[in-house]
């Protein structure tokens, strides 16, 4: 793991515009919170206080009785008995005096809180989340343990330089009546394909990085759709197959890429299936993954726009090509390399057909750079 960084070193790091992401909320440096473990005094209790007692443990019992658990698919773990806020539950997952962490700020519309954590000298992102969350009572938040106990879909991955972001410890608890799911996953280093997008057109002018990272990204789609040993000449019968891994809801934020050792870490795995099979078909993969392209180019726009000039704009939609082209081609050049069995004119065609429609749409709304894009994809082999 190299050289051990101390919390503040860390989280200057997770800070940092070259990490992204997150925004330090509050920094904690301590022990575990034991109050829960400390003997009490035992108190004499009059009968008006035992009648008081009993009728507030009456409306608790009420309350408690209309709590409503809408995890639907989690795997059997520890419960805590007793915490008092999400930090002391952070605590108690980590359950050990060496330890620091940091609050985190996101607009994540899931967790609830989010946090950095250095323990025993190892990095962690730890994520909250409350039961009554956005779609949490659809998401199927054991497709990540599942992906864990599964050897050979992680061993596939390793094929093409990628990384599973799978639950290192994780723990159920109430709070405030409501049932909370605390998770904590190894760190993954890098940047999100966002960031090296955003710094590469505002920034450091340098391809390299860029083309490297969506080369990648290609061939980590490309072998979770389909299996390397079972080509077909039909492109129908390609789009209709069911990806070997599902990685739903793949975007610039939760995909990272580590320049360092040439690898994508994919983050939030959790699944909300999109039918009654949790079925996800290849022609839905690389849909959901060219949208993921499309919209690194349109988050570019709204995060920079307020520093443009209207000759930057033009300059951008007529002639910057290379805005949408780089990623776009760098994207199918490295689908196509990680099947080679397959033709590559027929992976490039199943490609091209999911992504021509969006690109016809935008050319026809008189953005260039999409008009352009139509001439930059009819030369990749």
């Amino acid at each position: 793991m190299g050289k051990y960084l101390q919390l503040n070193t860390f989280i200057s790091m997770i800070a940092s515009k070259n990490v992204g992401m997150f925004t330090v909320s509050a920094y904690h440096k301590g022990m575990m919170n034991t109050s829960a473990l400390k003997p009490r005094r035992l108190l004499a209790i009059s009968t008006k206080s035992l009648k008081s007692i009993f009728l507030a443990l009456a409306v608790f019992c009420v309350t408690f009785s209309d709590l409503k658990a809408e995890f639907t698919s989690l795997p059997i773990m520890q419960e805590f008995a007793h915490v008092i806020s999400d930090d002391d539950a952070v605590s108690q997952l980590f359950n050990t005096h060496n330890y620091e962490f940091a609050k985190l700020e996101t607009k994540s519309s899931q967790a609830k809180s989010l946090y950095a954590v250095v323990a025993s000298k190892h990095k962690f992102f730890v994520k909250i989340i409350r039961e009554d969350c956005h779609f949490c009572n659809e998401t199927l938040f054991n497709y990540e343990w599942q992906l864990k106990e599964d050897k050979q879909k992680n061993d596939l991955m390793k094929t093409v330089g990628a990384e599973l972001i799978l639950p290192n410890n994780s723990a159920t608890f109430i709070l405030e009546n409501k049932k909370h799911l605390i998770v904590a996953y190894p760190w993954a280093p890098g940047r999100t394909l966002d960031d090296i997008y955003i710094d590469h057109f505002s920034v450091e002018k340098n391809s390299e990085t860029l083309k490297m990272a969506m080369y990648r990204y290609g061939q980590v789609i490309a072998i979770s759709d389909l299996d390397q040993n079972d080509p077909s000449d039909d492109v129908e019968t390609l789009l209709n197959r069911k990806s070997q891994i599902l990685l739903e809801d793949r975007h610039g934020g939760n995909t990272k890429y580590f320049e360092r050792n040439n690898k994508i870490y994919l983050l939030d795995l959790a699944l909300v299936p999109n039918d009654k099979d949790y079925g996800y078909t290849v022609r839905e993969s690389i849909e959901a993954a060219y949208m993921c392209i499309d919209h690194l180019f349109n988050d570019f726009l709204e995060y920079d726009m307020r520093n443009f000039t209207y000759s930057d704009i033009e300059y951008i939609y007529g002639y910057g090509r290379e805005y949408l082209s780089i990623p776009v081609s760098q994207f199918i050049l490295g689908y196509i390399s990680a099947l080679p069995k397959y033709d590559p004119n027929v992976v490039k065609e199943i490609l091209l057909e999911q992504i021509y429609d969006d690109v016809d749409f935008h050319c026809g709304e008189n953005f260039g750079v999409y008009c352009d894009l139509f001439e930059v994809l009819k030369l990749i082999k």
